[in-house]
């Protein structure tokens, strides 16, 4: 622990372009450019055009991405990519220091990060797995952007971007920080289950394969996701069968049914009874 507190008081700005530094030994994820600040004392509005990996190990705040709004807890990681704004920063007369270690990629490489997945632009801040392991790659990462000959290195400096993406996402055993990212996805779910969600396409904004969001699902939960979708919607339906004279036709629509015959018979096989009974049954003499 001494040793990494040491390592943050004499770490120092710096900033490197990597881009046009020819690869001995190319890899699939060329770093485009890196950088840390000690202290950043800036707020960033603006788009970009590359995908990049900012890890906030000191700071707080608020991190907008479009129209979203997310909370910074430090230490995290925050995700940027093409054709969106985003707004992060040490803000104004913030008591904590806002210490950031980023990478860039080229926009080209943001499907090949999803596939790994690195990046999950549906999660655009996650916490950071392993802050100490990050440090010390980073500190490596610092001495060899030292060296006059940038061509000697550069394969290395790739290969210890990738570890440091590594690091943000397992824990000290090298258990996957799957189950924060299934905790989004459930979270996802409980807040749009009135839209049409496609579980496999929401399962790959957050960077998970579709086996990969089975198995980590059936490991956190024990209800299946559909069935916990399905399950959120007849909830729904029931309270708005009981509190509401809304006809049945609308009550389908508004949970999330293009089809109330279909919601009806998902109703009854759920319920064990028809829509219109539950209501009758449950109802306070509403006007129908």
């Amino acid at each position: 622990m001494r040793k990494i507190e040491s390592l943050i008081k004499n770490m120092e700005n710096f900033f490197k372009h990597w881009d046009p530094t020819p690869r001995a030994y190319p890899g699939i994820l060329p770093v485009t450019a890196l950088g840390y600040y000690a202290a950043k004392e800036e707020v960033f509005d603006r788009e970009f055009f590359t995908c990049n990996f900012s890890l906030i190990f000191q700071g707080s705040g608020e991190y907008r991405v479009a129209d979203r709004s997310f909370t910074i807890d430090a230490p995290c990681v925050l995700l940027q990519w093409p054709d969106t704004r985003f707004t992060y920063g040490h803000p104004p007369g913030a008591s904590k220091r806002w210490e950031e270690f980023f990478i860039i990629y080229p926009a080209h490489l943001q499907k090949t990060l999803a596939g790994m997945g690195f990046f999950t632009a549906g999660n655009p801040i996650y916490p950071l797995a392993n802050p100490a392991a990050a440090r010390r790659t980073i500190e490596e990462i610092r001495i060899l952007c030292q060296s006059r000959r940038a061509e000697h290195v550069v394969d290395r400096v790739d290969r210890l971007c990738e570890q440091i993406l590594l690091d943000t996402r397992l824990v000290g055993g090298g258990e996957r920080h799957g189950e924060t990212v299934i905790e989004h996805i459930h979270e996802a779910l409980t807040d749009r289950y009135n839209e049409a969600i496609d579980l496999v396409v929401l399962a790959r904004e957050y960077g998970l394969s579709t086996a990969s969001f089975r198995r980590l699902w059936k490991e956190r939960y024990s209800e299946p996701p559909w069935q916990y979708l399905l399950s959120l919607r007849i909830r729904a339906a029931c309270g708005l069968l009981v509190e509401t004279g809304l006809p049945v036709q609308a009550i389908a629509a508004e949970v999330g049914f293009e089809d109330p015959l279909y919601f009806s018979r998902r109703f009854r096989s759920v319920m064990g009874m028809s829509p219109r009974h539950y209501r009758k049954r449950n109802g306070l003499g509403l006007s129908l």
